[in-house]
């Protein structure tokens, strides 16, 4: 028993009662049914079973992950089961009626699965002999009518609010590894940063570079070593992204732009583009980034630049996936001096600046490898996905009984969060909100 409990199929085994239970969809559910970017929520369930994440920490997640103090990237991709509503953009719907019917199925799927309860007849009126009234049933429908996401889902794949995860089990094994590391470099370089204000001097000093004479080539279905024999033509839309795609697996085509820059420094380019992409600068090439391993959607490149004019050329290499071409410059040290604080910065800025040759920082440590590191994790990042979840709006909506459960028939005062009282009260000092129901919900 204990190697069938220890095997990962356990998880996605016990998860298809779970995933049931709480309506689990990969699509919109209504209208035109398109996809939705919430497979990462049945991903988190699978690995919560897997890793026998305690029952109470499970529900608390799912119904409130987002209003715990600094909750991590699991906690909030746990929220997603708060999304698993039908949705619609349909012509002729009505933003408010959905509004209404997203909760009626928010506050009945909660009433089922966690209270092992029907309570859609309270939606519309009283039983003489329920123990749940209409007034309750519209007290526990307010916690969740102040999400923040649009009642309309914009036949959209990703209608926020969202967040970035890795797409799969293998990429998120190894982008916690790569987190591990960088904490460990972090924590090794802390002490030796410089005490100074240099860095500000720094940043004050540095202007963006300027970018202009853009162009690009043709489509290739090979490698070329010699882009003087290319065909070039203009290229509208860069830096930034565009609206075309990026080229077929085994094609390439190179992008190519002047720069000037006023001092010496280093540049970060992000390109949308599979494992290959080269770079070269004025002719010569420059070092490759790093590669990564998991479906790679785009390559992050640094390049020291010396003071004055240059010609750098990128190569874009097919990646089979529907993405667009894109090509974007990074800036740590503008968001450094924006936030004016070490520790106001993420972690992959620290080691691009770390890891800049230019920069007041380097030499603090491992410089070769910090700026290996940091790369990595860019372009990691870069292969994230996309799922859905919950956010709490800043001013709650009011909540009242609908007569007879019409959206447009509303009646009688706003309502204050509440629980069922047949099942207990609330403790006066847990919030009113999705967290203090889920407190409730575990409490003994």
């Amino acid at each position: 028993m204990d190697g069938l409990i220890n095997q990962d199929q356990f998880g996605e085994h016990q998860a298809r009662y779970w995933l049931d239970a709480v309506r689990y969809g990969d699509t919109h559910g209504l209208h035109l049914d398109n996809r939705r970017g919430i497979f990462p929520y049945r991903d988190w369930v699978v690995r919560s079973m897997n890793e026998n994440l305690p029952f109470d920490e499970a529900i608390r997640w799912q119904l409130a992950g987002d209003l715990l103090d600094n909750p991590s990237d699991e906690q909030l991709l746990a929220t997603g089961f708060v999304r698993m509503n039908p949705t619609t953009s349909e012509g002729g719907a009505i933003p408010e009626e959905f509004q209404a019917k997203n909760n009626f199925d928010r506050t009945e799927t909660f009433g089922t699965v966690f209270l092992g309860m029907t309570m859609s007849c309270a939606r519309c009126h009283n039983h003489k002999y329920d123990p749940i009234s209409q007034k309750e049933y519209y007290s526990l429908l307010s916690f969740f009518n102040s999400t923040a996401e649009s009642s309309m889902d914009g036949n959209s794949y990703t209608y926020g609010p969202t967040i970035q995860v890795p797409e799969n089990q293998i990429s998120r094994d190894q982008w916690m590894m790569l987190e591990k590391r960088q904490a460990r470099v972090l924590a090794n370089i802390q002490s030796l940063l410089p005490q100074t204000d240099a860095w500000r001097t720094h940043a004050a000093q540095l202007e963006a570079p300027e970018f202009k004479q853009w162009q690009q080539s043709e489509v290739m279905e090979s490698v070329v070593a010699d882009l003087s024999q290319l065909t070039w033509k203009e290229a509208k839309g860069f830096p930034g992204r565009r609206g075309e795609l990026v080229p077929n697996p085994g094609s390439t085509m190179w992008v190519s732009f002047e720069v000037e820059n006023s001092r010496d420094q280093m540049i970060w380019i992000e390109v949308s583009s599979g494992p290959g992409s080269r770079v070269r600068l004025d002719g010569a090439p420059v070092d490759a980034p790093v590669p990564n391993i998991v479906d790679q959607r785009s390559m992050v490149h640094a390049i020291a630049l010396p003071q004055g004019k240059h010609h750098i050329q990128v190569e874009i290499v097919g990646t089979g996936l529907r993405n667009n071409q894109e090509i974007r410059f990074l800036s740590p040290w503008k968001s450094l001096a924006t936030a004016g604080a070490w520790e106001g910065i993420k972690d992959t800025e620290k080691l691009m600046l770390l890891a800049d040759p230019y920069g007041p920082f380097f030499g603090a440590g491992e410089s070769i490898s910090i700026k290996e590191l940091a790369t990595e994790i860019l372009s990691h990042r870069a292969n994230f996905t996309t799922s859905l979840i919950a956010k709490e709006l800043e001013t709650p909506r009011k909540t009242y009984i609908m007569q007879r459960g019409e959206y447009d028939l509303p009646t009688g005062d706003p309502l204050q969060p509440d629980v069922i009282q047949i099942m207990g009260k609330m403790a006066e000092d847990q919030p009113r909100n999705r967290l203090g129901l889920a407190n409730w919900l575990t409490s003994s």
